[in-house]
């Protein structure tokens, strides 16, 4: 999976949009942000993961991390969960065809054209299985995909303009039972298998993975921070409207129990626990 600590935007948000009649609005955003920040590091850093389920430590996540799984992810779990390996994706086409018109030009250029489509599955492999260079069957690709012997991750279309190696089905007078559209790929393969989310999870974000990211992300803080505050001492009356701003801020955090929140949890991430 692809994981991305989140962006701490605190200058941004506070200083780089002050204007004129909207230095209070700075000011509580400042605040909100400091809140929101402060209390999703500690929470991820306080919380125990063995008690959460997969679906509550991904939500816990999420607050400090950008998260996109991936296919090896959906492998993963799909092995996991049918006790298979598959390792790796194929694409397996079907006899599964249908005809469709398309239109180019307008007025008297107006061209239509006769289409012919076939449909494809991309599907994850084990090795108990070849997928040769040809098209299969509905009852050939079922049979694979019943047993496990194939995972299927997504249904396509293609064009074709010669479909004589294959036998012709009319689309509109087969009665489909949803086998050829019902199988796209997204991210309730895994969601749908809690306990296995739960493990991919806990693999990948390890206790020090957690704590040098949450670290990174206080210091970022007290980064912006200080960029903040250096416009308590210009002089250049340009930046009075950002000056009463940092002051008002920095007041606030002073005595804020975030301020004293941010202390523990940096020292506790610092004694490694």
């Amino acid at each position: 999976m692809e994981v991305y600590l989140k962006r701490i935007e605190l200058y941004e948000d506070t200083i780089s949009y002050a204007f004129g009649d909207e230095i209070e609005e700075r000011i509580a955003a400042f605040k909100k942000l400091m809140e929101e920040y402060i209390n999703n590091i500690s929470e991820v850093v306080d919380t125990d993961f063995n008690t959460l389920s997969g679906m509550e430590l991904y939500l816990l996540l999420k607050k400090v991390y950008l998260i996109d799984f991936e296919l090896k992810d959906c492998l993963y779990v799909l092995s996991r969960k049918n006790n298979k390996k598959y390792h790796k994706a194929a694409r397996i086409y079907t006899q599964k065809t249908f005809s469709y018109k398309s239109y180019s030009g307008k007025g008297k250029d107006l061209e239509c054209k006769n289409n012919l489509a076939q449909i494809y599955f991309d599907i994850a492999i084990t090795d108990d299985v070849k997928i040769e260079s040809r098209s299969y069957s509905k009852e050939e690709i079922k049979k694979m995909f019943d047993s496990n012997d194939i995972a299927i991750l997504s249904s396509n279309t293609r064009e074709i303009s010669d479909a004589k190696y294959i036998d012709r089905v009319d689309y509109y007078q087969e009665e489909d039972d949803g086998f050829y559209y019902n199988h796209n790929f997204n991210e309730s393969i895994i969601f749908d298998n809690d306990k296995i989310l739960g493990e991919l999870l806990r693999k990948t974000f390890s206790k020090e993975r957690i704590r040098r990211s949450m670290l990174r992300q206080l210091n970022i803080i007290q980064k912006e921070l200080k960029e903040i505050y250096e416009y308590i001492d210009h002089n250049d009356y340009s930046y009075d409207e950002r000056k009463e701003i940092a002051q008002a801020c920095k007041t606030w955090y002073d005595s804020s129990t975030e301020k004293k929140e941010y202390k523990r949890i940096k020292e506790k991430l610092n004694n490694k626990e």
